[in-house]
């Protein structure tokens, strides 16, 4: 009678391989749950070629941007529509003749400026002689700048007097803005030769404020956008767009009279002259729109993509161990960390197939996006 030989205890290989064996089994045993695994990552990512190839990349030219005068509030219009033209003031602070000299003389050839790039084209061209130096005469000036010290100019004794202004929603649609200087210069009589300013606008852009277009800030803090995309920024905006806006705001404006009429006090000079602002122009670039939608479209495609295996995944763990398995093959000395590895590499397996047959389709379409 021979003895029975020593019954030697599988290893963690043959162990692995077993389980392996079964996982696949088990997923063999659905063919259409198995197709659609593999085949719907492949077919969701074919929307990617069909929106590739449903929008061509255009080429554009250099986009160059005509000069436009710095004072003008031609394209200030929108805002000014929705303020109190009735009430409209200027403020700043302190409160000093010198001061409430300069801030006069700077309204008054703002608004000067602005009639006559308005007015004088219709006045040339009427049938009859005007007087030479008519609009720009000296008494018409002083005319116009004792209303505007009267009626349109307010000082504040301090600079935190005057930055509470914007306190109630009222006072953006009379004060344009508060100029505001060192509360140092509040007794002087005559204007230093270093001087330095801020213009106090509302916190929200009038534009966003009255009209909800427009940033709701003015983005100081940024230097460039969120969301970059080819080309200028309002590519079609002359004084470029409303996000701060700073000609919309009469920002520049007001920051180019002021300084010029800082310069001439100071000079013991009338700069008597125009100054203009001009966009830089923009070199060629490609507009590719799918590029654009790509970016945040794709990660969506990969997730609905690949949520039907993740569902499948989760069911199968699920029903395994509803049915006790997993804890039928831990008595028979399976380790745990050897289960859970089987189910790795099989899933692992399953969507490396997937994975390179979406890479597949997809290398045209990077082709195409860089060639573009």
């Amino acid at each position: 009678m021979r003895a029975r030989g020593e019954r030697k205890e599988a290893g963690s290989w043959v162990k692995f391989r077993l389980l392996m064996w079964k996982n696949f089994v088990q997923q063999l045993r659905h063919p259409v749950q198995t197709a659609a695994e593999l085949l719907l990552p492949v077919l969701t990512m074919s929307l990617v070629l069909v929106l590739r190839s449903q929008i061509d990349p255009e080429v554009l030219e250099t986009r160059t941007y005509p000069p436009i005068p710095a004072h003008t509030l031609n394209y200030s219009v929108t805002v000014l529509g929705g303020m109190n033209l009735t009430r409209m003031s200027m403020a700043f602070s302190p409160e000093n003749a010198v001061l409430r000299d300069v801030v006069s003389s700077a309204t008054t050839k703002l608004l000067l400026k602005n009639m006559r790039d308005q007015v004088l084209p219709i006045i040339e061209a009427l049938p009859i002689e005007i007087p030479p130096g008519l609009v720009n005469s000296s008494q018409v000036y002083e005319i116009v700048k004792l209303f505007v010290d009267e009626n349109v100019v307010t000082g504040y004794n301090s600079s935190a007097a005057m930055r509470g202004i914007y306190a109630e929603e009222e006072a953006t649609r009379r004060v344009i803005a508060g100029i505001e200087f060192d509360d140092s210069l509040r007794e002087i009589t005559e204007l230093p030769l270093d001087l330095s300013y801020a213009l106090r606008f509302p916190e929200r852009p009038r534009l966003n404020s009255f009209f909800m277009t427009g940033g709701r800030t003015w983005r100081t803090d940024n230097v460039f956008p969120m969301f970059e995309v080819p080309g200028p920024r309002f590519p079609y905006s002359w004084e470029g767009g409303n996000v701060p806006g700073y000609v919309n705001e009469m920002f520049i404006a007001l920051q180019h009279m002021i300084s010029s009429e800082l310069v001439s006090k100071v000079a013991g000079v009338n700069l008597d002259f125009d100054v203009h602002i001009q966009r830089y122009p923009h070199p060629a670039y490609i507009m590719d729109l799918a590029k654009e939608a790509l970016q945040f479209l794709f990660p969506s495609f990969i997730m609905i993509s690949f949520s039907y295996t993740a569902i499948n995944i989760i069911r199968s763990v699920t029903v395994e161990k509803e049915m006790q398995l997993k804890e039928t093959m831990k008595i028979m000395g399976l380790p745990t960390w050897l289960h859970w590895m089987a189910w790795f590499f099989k899933q692992f397996i399953y969507l490396l197939i997937a994975s390179v047959l979406i890479l597949v389709i997809l290398k045209p379409v990077q082709r195409r996006c860089l060639v573009g």
